[in-house]
């Protein structure tokens, strides 16, 4: 993805995941980008038992609120890092994800 983006120039990413397999997903991440680890599920457990430095900076979660929480100031910082603007029709809302949702909405 990285390579296929970097003609419009540097881009940061935000992975989230609970597996295994997302673990060798956020080798791949930069410094800069961030990697959102279920706590108590495996990537979690790797991450704690691994060696091997992580690149991206790390903040777990822990249930559907407090990723939101978590995805929402990431996205936000990321976006005061680079001074962009956000168009209102494209800012997530604290309340566009229910308790009982496993989706989160995409910006258009």
């Amino acid at each position: 993805m990285r390579a296929s983006l970097s003609a419009q120039g540097k881009k940061r990413f935000i992975y989230v995941g609970d597996g295994r397999p997302d673990f060798c997903a956020g080798l791949k991440l930069e410094e800069g980008d961030y990697l959102l680890p279920r706590k108590d599920f495996p990537i979690w457990e790797l991450i704690c038992t691994n060696q091997s430095p992580v690149k991206p900076k790390i903040q777990a979660w822990t249930n559907w609120e407090e990723l939101q929480t978590v995805l929402l100031s990431r996205v936000n910082t990321l976006f005061l890092a680079e001074k962009l603007t956000v168009p209102d029709h494209c800012k997530f809302q604290d309340s566009s994800i229910s308790a009982h949702s496993n989706a989160l909405p995409v910006p258009h």
